[in-house]
This record gives structure tokens, C-alpha cells and sequence, in this order.
């Protein structure tokens, strides 16, 4: 056995050349909209918290009473 070579048996259940959450003509399939907007909440959560060090408790109260 030589250590030159390498294998990759791929992904379990993962299909060659088949996007998940992709259409052929680059839309998004619901599933991709769902899961991109997941990531988009999670990112705008994630910057509330940083943004909450430089607010005042009122402007905290006005932002949690508005979502």
C-alpha cells in the first residue's frame, strides 16, 4: 500500500451534480429559501446582540417591544 494515493467514497445518499436547494436556472427551491432565510435570521440575531453593548436600556426596550 502506497500513501500517494487518496480515496473519497463521497456522501452517504448525496447524488452527483444534484443541487439540494437550487433550481437549474439559479432559483432558489423552497427548501433553499427556507434555509437561506434561517441563515439570515441567525445573522441579523447574532448582530442585535453585538449592536446591544452600545444601546441604552431604552432603546433596548423599543427594539424587543417592536419584534
Amino acid at each position: 500500500m502506497t500513501y500517494e494515493e487518496l480515496y473519497h467514497h463521497g456522501i452517504l445518499g448525496q447524488k452527483w451534480g444534484v443541487r439540494r436547494y437550487q433550481n437549474a436556472d439559479g432559483t432558489l427551491t423552497a427548501a433553499g429559501k427556507k434555509r437561506y432565510a434561517d441563515d439570515t435570521a441567525k445573522a441579523d440575531r447574532k448582530e442585535a446582540l453585538k449592536n446591544r453593548r452600545s444601546l441604552s436600556d431604552t432603546d433596548i426596550k423599543k427594539k424587543e417591544s417592536s419584534v
